[in-house]
Order: C-alpha cells, then sequence, then structure tokens
C-alpha cells in the first residue's frame, strides 16, 4: 500500500485487476453480454482509470480526505474542548491550504510510481503529462467553483 493515511487508496495493489475487470465488462465479446447501459458506464470508468490526470486528481483527494477525515473524527468525540476544536479546524485548515502548492503523500506516490512516465502498476496510461494539477488543487481547497475535466 501507499503511504501511511493513503487508506483509501487500498485498492492500490489491485489496480490492474480492476482496470481488468471494466476493461472485461466493457467488450463486445464478453458473454453473457452486459447491457449498452453496463457497458457503457464501464467504459467510461476504464477509460478515467486509465487516466494520467484522472489517477493523479484521486490520488490527491486522497490527501485532501486523510485532514478531513482527522478532523471529523475530533469532533465526533463525546467530551470535545472549544480549545480543541478549534485547534483541529486550525490545523486541518494549515494541512489543507499546504496541500494547494506542494503535493501530499498520496499524491507524491504516485508520481515517483508513475515516474513521471506513461506507466503505473504496469499498466499503460494515456495522456501522461508533468502535470500537478495545481488550478484544480486550487481549486478544490480555495472551494472555488470548478469543474474538472476528464
Amino acid at each position: 500500500m501507499g503511504p501511511a493515511g493513503c487508506h483509501m487508496f487500498t485498492v492500490q495493489p489491485s489496480y490492474p485487476v480492476i482496470l481488468a475487470h471494466f476493461e472485461d465488462m466493457a467488450s463486445l465479446e464478453r458473454r453473457p453480454k452486459p447491457s449498452a447501459a453496463v457497458a457503457g458506464r464501464a467504459k467510461k470508468v476504464f477509460s478515467h482509470l486509465k487516466d494520467y490526470d484522472s489517477l493523479l486528481f484521486l490520488h490527491f483527494l486522497c490527501d485532501v480526505l486523510v485532514h478531513l477525515a482527522t478532523l471529523s473524527k475530533v469532533f465526533q468525540k463525546d467530551s470535545v474542548t472549544v480549545c480543541e476544536a478549534v485547534e483541529s479546524q486550525e490545523r486541518c485548515f494549515w494541512n489543507l491550504s499546504s496541500l494547494k502548492i506542494r503535493m501530499g503523500p498520496c499524491m507524491e506516490t504516485f508520481v515517483e510510481q508513475s515516474n513521471g512516465s506513461r506507466c503505473y502498476k504496469g499498466v499503460q496510461l494515456n495522456r501522461a503529462s508533468p502535470s500537478t494539477l495545481e488550478p484544480q488543487r486550487a481549486a478544490v481547497i480555495g472551494m472555488k467553483p470548478f469543474k474538472y475535466k476528464i
């Protein structure tokens, strides 16, 4: 698995298997043949899972969710003081703000594993780019309206 805190991506080691599943579901040769709607959805998911920027964005979201989960756990405690709540909220704010300008551990691991190439976990990716998604990261963290294009 990836770095500590990258729990959402426990499917990472199974990435090629998951990709093969969606490719199979979208296949015209598959028996029994799935409905057109199922095949269409599978084809779309398959294309997103093979897109470098999509995977990079998912790893960025992993980093964001780690901080939000930590904050959520503080607020779920039975006895939380105002000071503790404010400190946790501020820590979360600063951690999220740092993700605007630098990659978190999940995103960094993905970039290292793909090594800027078109390959990740033995799978050839589409549209490999040296992108770090800075505008998208700033929009998510800054809560500005942004439509992610895939």
